[in-house]
Parts: C-alpha cells; structure tokens; sequence
C-alpha cells in the first residue's frame, strides 16, 4: 500500500525532497502532474549530477523547480520561509528526506500558519537510536513476556520475534499502527504520529520510541 499517498483534497502542492528522499517525492509528483493539479518541487541533494531524478522534475516543475546544492561551496540552506510563503486554501506540503530536513519543513509550515493536516511527511528511514540509550527491560503483562531489548533493535521487532504479534506497517514512527498501550515505565516519544493528547493517555509507537528508564511494561 502506497504510505504516503496525495490526501483527496489537495489543490496545490509544495513538495520537498532531501536526498534519497526525492524517490516518493517524485511519484506525488507524477499524480498531480496528471491530475493537473499544480505544484512547486524544492530539491536538495549533495550535487547535482548524482541527484536522482533531478532531470525529470525539473521538466514536470517548469519555472516551480529549485534545486539546491549543499556540496557547492558557499551554498545557502533552503529559504523555508520563503519556499512555503503563506498558506491557501486547499494547498498542502509534502516532504521526505532526513529527519533534519523533516523537521525543519514541519516546523517552518506550522509557523506560517499551515494546519497540521496539510503538512505531510516521511521519513526515508527510521530515526536512530540515541547516544543516551539504555538497554531496556520490556515486560508485556497479557502474554506473560519479559524481554531484554538492546538500542538498535527496536522495541516493536524484538516483540514479533518474540511471537507476540502486533499491527504495524510502516515502522519509521509515522502511521501509528504499531501503537500500544504503556502500563508502566515513561516513555521518549520519537513518533510522527501521536498526538500529546494520545502520548498523555499512554500509548507508545514501538517501532521507534524508547523508554527514559530501565524498565517498560506494555499492554500486550
């Protein structure tokens, strides 16, 4: 299933990809171009001649294309500000690429006033572990389970390979699938997904958030 899909009322679109990131970048792209909805593409990548798609979306986005070079010397960040302006009616920002990237574009969008639902992301891989992290004890009260789970391995994969099954999809943080109730222990938050409201009730996205102690024990 497509995890970042173009949301229905789209009718105008700032796209941003970092790096690597342009590759479901460029698919949003490709929808809206035949669906005639217009769009600007802001791109960033460590040069030019190795930036995938680069020719393509230069050709869909027309004079909307920028492309910004961080391994020339004296290249300037991506104005945000600017690259995002004031938000219209109907209008919505879709970015990929390192979490940096993610959280500057997120950040800058609901600054402008863009409402939360017209700011999509995703990241191109997981967010990794901490420096701080702690091996963490993890007991799930239904099955009866305590396992010891190491930083690098999430908290969702050492739970399936422990046979305990639980939904998930996209396990970078940002569908919400994989989010289970916490009994005890607090919780470092490293999802896209949960509201405050939802992380105050007590549940966890797995696949990415860690525990601050020792020891957390799920509904599961």
């Amino acid at each position: 299933p497509n995890e970042f899909p173009i949301v229905p009322s789209t009718r105008s679109a700032i796209l941003v990809a970092g790096g690597i990131g342009v590759t479901p970048i460029v698919a949003i792209a490709r929808e809206l171009k035949a669906r005639g909805i217009g769009f600007a593409v802001h791109y960033t990548a460590r040069g030019e001649a190795t930036a995938a798609y680069r020719g393509e979306l230069a050709a869909m986005g027309g004079e909307a294309y920028r492309f910004y070079d961080t391994a020339r010397e004296g290249s300037s960040r991506m104005p945000l500000q600017e690259v995002l302006g004031a938000p219209v009616a109907g209008r919505h920002v879709y970015v990929c690429g390192p979490a940096s990237l993610v959280d500057a574009v997120v950040e800058a969008a609901l600054a402008q006033g863009y409402p939360p639902e017209c700011v999509h992301h995703e990241l191109f891989k997981a967010p990794p572990p901490k420096s701080t992290d702690r091996p963490v004890k993890v007991d799930l009260t239904r099955s009866g389970t305590r396992l010891e789970v190491a930083p690098g391995t999430s908290i969702l994969d050492a739970v399936l390979a422990a046979g305990v099954y639980v939904p998930h999809s996209c396990k970078r943080g940002e569908c919400g699938e994989c989010a289970v109730k916490v009994a005890a222990g607090s919780v470092s938050h490293r999802d896209r997904f949960l509201t405050p409201e939802q992380r105050g009730g007590g549940l966890a996205c797995i696949c990415v958030s860690w525990s601050d102690g020792d020891a957390i024990t799920l509904n599961l």
